[in-house]
């Protein structure tokens, strides 16, 4: 989902949120703990690595007991990564799997802390052998998410890929993002709330990710606020529309919408349409705007310029490229369809080249199409997008060389060569850099424009005269 979908769905949540706490509030939120996972698949000889985190409702738990997805309601949310495999990359939510196990074994096992390893009344818990009697956990889904083949065995794509074993099942602890000075938020019928973690209670932190928060916020006056599990049922945002999946999204650009959850005040909006909006400035960290709750009023944010929340980090935050990847892929990795030199579309363009050049990766591309532009110049318009093309001037006959690039081609680390030929059999380095021509939208939704430079009739080196031109491209960490 690119950024501009998700500003689209931070105004439809928002709306949805006010409505929701007008109108039908949602019902008291449930009793879920929150873990996080780890696979590897070292044991069986293969480079595939999964990470996942899964929200229980810790009230219908069976422990010791054999649970599965038979109880309804006791998985609320589940993501899962898969990464390296062979086949079955990317990222799976809630609704690729059709069925959950966690077995406990014959013994209670304390859920407070790490679950591999525990005793169970007979072999250590997470123990992968043949007629292992120590429990198990898996999930079954499939193809291309994962699937479970055996005791804490899950196998990549549908069970048909690489074998991974559970490592770890641990709780969520939260990696706290807020600054240790600029940790205040005041509530004029609640007093001060503090958004920084208290190492005396894990979890209990403000979490500000790249697009959704986790952890809780503490009032002395009205107890802990969760800002939401840390694991959204689509693995992407909260959708604020059940008890189960609700939490503060972060639209990527510093807008803050949806729902916290006080036990003892109700729900809190975070809403985009309100005429102070809760917003961070990604510059400095810096949190402005208002929140509502319907039983305590206004709390702000920052807005009076006094005190402020400020966040020092963006949690999880991906590099413009890995968001490209994900939004199109559904993972981030340079791995796979979405890898680098993969042509996922076949329009003869590598996924890095769509990428530099604003054309869409794995659908209908523009890169066959010829580039056109109208008013050249400061404030010209791309008026079809396409491919490399080459112009010639009417009025003085001079060829050039034309093509879109991202406007921020330079920050994500795009470089650009240019090369021109006389034969197509050597070519050569560009003197000169292009003009900036028009400007436009690709058709990933990218800012691009076009530029253009002169084909030189002698090149430096050859001294033939350029009727060939090219790109090199090539991206820098």
């Amino acid at each position: 989902m690119d950024r501009k979908a998700l500003r689209h769905r931070a105004a439809v949540l928002s709306t949805a949120g006010s409505c929701l706490i007008w109108c039908a509030a949602l019902p008291a939120s449930a009793d879920l703990v929150v873990f996080d996972l780890a696979w590897s698949g070292a044991s069986f000889g293969n480079g595939a690595t999964a990470t996942g985190r899964i929200t229980i409702d810790d009230a219908l738990l069976a422990n010791p007991g054999n649970n599965s997805s038979t109880t309804p309601g006791l998985v609320t949310a589940l993501v899962v990564t898969i990464s390296g495999a062979s086949a079955g990359n990317g990222t799976y939510g809630l609704a690729d799997f059709t069925d959950f196990f966690l077995n406990t074994g014959s013994l209670a096992l304390d859920f407070t802390r790490e679950l591999v390893g525990q005793p169970t009344g007979q072999d250590p818990w997470g123990t992968f052998q043949p007629g292992n009697t120590g429990g198990d956990f898996n999930l079954r889904g499939a193809s291309p998410a994962p699937s479970d083949t055996d005791n804490f065995q899950l196998t990549t794509n549908g069970g048909a890929g690489d074998h991974l074993l559970l490592t770890s099942l641990r709780p969520f602890e939260g990696k706290p993002t807020i600054d240790p000075v600029d940790r205040y938020a005041w509530g004029e019928n609640i007093g001060w709330t503090d958004w920084r973690w208290d190492p005396g209670t894990p979890g209990k932190g403000a979490t500000i990710g790249q697009n959704f928060c986790a952890g809780f916020i503490w009032g002395e006056n009205v107890g802990w606020i969760q800002l939401g599990t840390g694991a959204p049922a689509d693995g992407l945002q909260y959708t604020n529309t059940a008890a189960a999946d609700y939490g503060l999204n972060h639209d990527g650009e510093g807008n803050l919408f949806g729902l916290a959850w006080g036990e003892n005040i109700g729900w809190i909006t975070f809403d985009q349409s309100a005429s102070d909006p809760p917003h961070l400035d990604l510059a400095t960290g810096r949190f402005a705007g208002y929140a509502y709750g319907e039983n305590i009023g206004w709390i702000d944010l920052g807005s009076n310029g006094i005190h402020f929340v400020k966040t020092t980090t963006i949690e999880g935050a991906l590099t413009t490229q890995e968001a490209w990847r994900l939004a199109f892929f559904g993972s981030g990795d340079n791995s796979g369809d979405g890898a680098d030199s993969n042509d996922a579309n076949g329009n003869g363009l590598s996924n890095l080249l769509d990428f530099a050049y604003g054309f869409n990766p794995d659908g209908p591309s523009s890169s066959a199409d010829s580039l056109e532009v109208s008013n050249p110049g400061p404030n010209g318009e791309i008026t079809q997008l396409g491919g490399l093309t080459f112009w010639t001037d009417p009025v003085t006959g001079e060829v050039f060389m034309r093509y879109t690039r991202r406007t921020d081609y330079a920050a994500v680390g795009l470089a650009f060569t240019d090369q021109f030929s006389c034969d197509l059999n050597t070519f050569e380095n560009a003197t000169e850099s292009p003009e900036v021509i028009a400007t436009g939208t690709g058709d990933d939704g990218t800012r691009i424009e076009a530029v253009q430079l002169k084909l030189p009739l002698v090149l430096p080196d050859s001294g033939g005269k350029a009727r060939f031109g090219r790109n090199q491209i090539q991206i820098n960490p």
